[in-house]
């Protein structure tokens, strides 16, 4: 008996912890055909700059490739630890690294869950319209985070119209809490804080970020609302100019119903961006706002899909303060080889039209594109 004991007592020393479960996962997108261009026509002239781009085997035409790493651990007492690393891998982009994408460790029981580090929040994951220029004739890409397209630069050779995401984008340093479902209602709240302070005489800068999330679903009904506020506030330095508020607004509501033989989506999205100097200079630097709708038909393994969306940007500038009429439609059918693999074959439209004074041509741009992708998930 004592014997055993001694053994036991050996072993216990030097057992090994319980290791966490680590499971390689991801996503691959290569489009084997892919075709866009681009006609810019710049306020009060006539010239058309006509650019088209064209490729096959080019990396994420539809999806961003990625290799997602997930370690999961059951801490007892019903509590669990998640972590999560994703990485972007496409070929060519200098954005690509090591968790680049998303670095999460979460903390979840019967209260929901605590997420922290580098992700997009929920409030934050809705309709993208962003836009970042503010001249005449630039091109808004809804769905590569507000790029713009110039006269004089190539179309980016991916799809572009009918994803209607409005999002601060994923940022480091980010804290959310999810509520486990309760009667369908799920809720998300997010909160992030950065600053710096290095010397007493150098800039002092601060960001917060704030967001609450509702979502319900029962049965065939999801709604999901959200809200997020962005604000960053640099101070000027000794004897610089004046320093700056930066300040991000955005509100969105969705709406999905499944009627069986289809399912049909609605949206509205409205997103403020504004910079304002401490002596009171400001500029609007987006004013958004944004509706869309569309469609999702299954026929067996194919998911036939069409979306439509229209707005308008009411931001300021320099050259003329008149409204940009925002259009764009996407038309697709994606076929299941598989549980994971799928052919997509898709074509889309976006354009911006800009009126400028009476005796001038109108600024407008139109990006299309089509494309034939395979993708597949491991």
């Amino acid at each position: 008996m004592k014997k055993h004991l001694i053994a036991a007592a050996v072993a216990g020393a030097f057992a090994v912890p319980a290791m966490a479960q680590v499971t390689v996962s991801g996503l691959l997108d290569v489009s084997a055909i892919n075709n866009s261009s681009s006609k810019v026509q710049a306020g009060g002239g006539t010239a058309v700059t006509d650019l088209k781009a064209t490729g096959t085997g080019n990396a994420a035409s539809w999806n961003t490739s990625v290799l997602t790493f997930t370690a999961t651990e059951d801490l007892g007492g019903g509590l669990r630890a998640t972590a999560v690393m994703i990485s972007q891998m496409q070929e060519g982009d200098a954005s690509s690294g090591i968790g680049n994408r998303e670095r999460t460790v979460a903390l979840s029981g019967g209260f929901g869950s605590v997420r922290f580090g580098r992700f997009v929040p929920a409030a934050a994951v809705g309709f993208h319209v962003g836009g970042s220029a503010t001249l005449p004739g630039t091109n808004y890409h809804l769905s590569t985070a507000g790029a713009a397209i110039a006269a004089g630069a190539a179309p980016a050779n991916r799809m572009v119209a009918g994803n209607t995401r409005v999002t601060m984008e994923r940022s480091s340093n980010t804290i959310q809490y999810t509520s486990p479902s309760m009667s369908g209602f799920t809720v998300n709240v997010n909160y992030r804080l950065v600053g710096t302070d290095t010397t007493a005489s150098a800039d002092k800068a601060q960001t917060t970020q704030s967001g609450l999330n509702l979502v319900y679903s029962a049965g065939p009904v999801t709604l999901n609302v959200g809200m997020q506020d962005l604000k960053t506030t640099t101070e000027a330095a000794a004897g610089a100019a004046a320093g700056t508020t930066e300040k991000g607004d955005l509100d969105y509501i969705f709406g999905s119903y499944n009627l069986g033989v289809a399912q049909v989506f609605a949206s509205y999205a409205k997103r403020k961006d504004s910079t304002a100097t401490n002596n009171g200079v400001r500029t609007n630097t987006a004013d958004i706002n944004l509706n869309s709708v569309g469609v999702q038909i299954p026929v067996g393994a194919l998911a036939l899909r069409a979306s439509t969306y229209q707005g308008k940007d009411k931001r300021s500038a320099a050259v003329n303060t008149d409204d940009m009429k925002l259009t764009g439609h996407q038309v697709s059918a994606v076929y299941a080889l598989s549980k994971r693999t799928e052919v997509i074959a898709a074509l889309g439209e976006q354009a911006i039209k800009r009126d400028t004074a009476a005796a001038l041509p109108t600024a407008t741009s139109k990006v299309t594109a089509n494309t034939i992708t395979l993708t597949h998930r491991f």
